[in-house]
């Protein structure tokens, strides 16, 4: 099958793996105890197949489809994990950790007239990891220090070089001083896809990660959590992940939106 062809037949099951979020919801206003609810919140399962093997759930540690442009790794990384904003399908940015996302129109994108730049971050307050721990400005920091670590250079982004500081004064909420304007500042730690995004990182747990990465960092990219143990804040949750053959997911009930 032609790759693009493969890669439209992917994203198109994308879609219908979301949809069944939806469709497995009874109608507004309709009986539970209908037989017709009832066939609407029976079980889905929606199988798609990717070009090149998931070692990992993460796009920039999934060193296996490097070399065939991780045709597949983006979309199922976005099943797992969100990001601070997501892209819709006209590229419209919509909140998803963040509950206000920086703008000029409300504030949170400031330019001062000596060419530095701010941009404030509010968090939605419901937001999760699947292990039931909050998801906070913690985690941000905490991905930050993995971004700007040069003996880590698979998390760094382009814009990170243009950031003078981040600073978390409560849980909620996040302010970055940048050196310079840059028109990618409301895509910093988005679900646009972090594999080929220069402004983008997959955001990471601190409570999982800080551990094992201060103790040893030659081997953070060997840890379970990438793959068997992997905990996002997405849709959908591991259920299991077979190396070499499938990573099976489920709903998550908990999920943010």
């Amino acid at each position: 099958m032609p790759p693009r062809r493969a890669l439209r037949i992917f994203a198109l099951v994308y879609a219908l793996i979301l949809g069944t979020v939806t469709a497995c919801q009874p109608p507004v206003g309709s009986s539970a105890g209908s037989g017709a609810s009832q066939a609407n919140q029976s079980p889905k399962r929606v199988t798609a197949v990717v070009m090149g093997e998931l070692n990992a759930l993460n796009a920039k540690v999934n060193t296996s489809m490097a070399t065939i442009g991780q045709r597949g790794q983006d979309e199922a990384e976005r099943l797992v994990n969100s990001g601070l904003t997501v892209l819709d399908a006209q590229g419209a940015r919509h909140p998803q950790l963040a509950d206000q996302f920086p703008t000029s129109e409300n504030g949170l994108w400031q330019i001062f007239p000596d060419g530095h730049m701010v941009t404030t971050w509010k968090l939605h307050p419901g937001a999760h990891w699947h292990d039931g721990v909050p998801f906070t400005t913690d985690d941000i920091v905490f991905t930050y220090q993995l971004v700007k670590d040069r003996d880590l250079a698979t998390f760094h982004i382009a814009t990170s070089d243009y950031v003078q500081s981040l600073d978390a004064p409560d849980p909620l909420t996040l302010t970055v001083t940048w050196t310079a304007p840059t028109i990618l500042a409301d895509d910093l730690f988005s679900n646009s896809g972090s594999g080929g995004n220069p402004a983008a990182s997959s955001l990471l747990p601190r409570h999982l990660l800080e551990r094992p990465y201060l103790d040893n960092r030659d081997s953070f990219f060997e840890l379970p959590y990438w793959n068997l143990e992997f905990v996002g804040t997405g849709p959908f949750k591991l259920r299991e992940f077979a190396r070499s053959s499938y990573v099976r997911l489920t709903a998550n009930d908990d999920f943010v939106l």
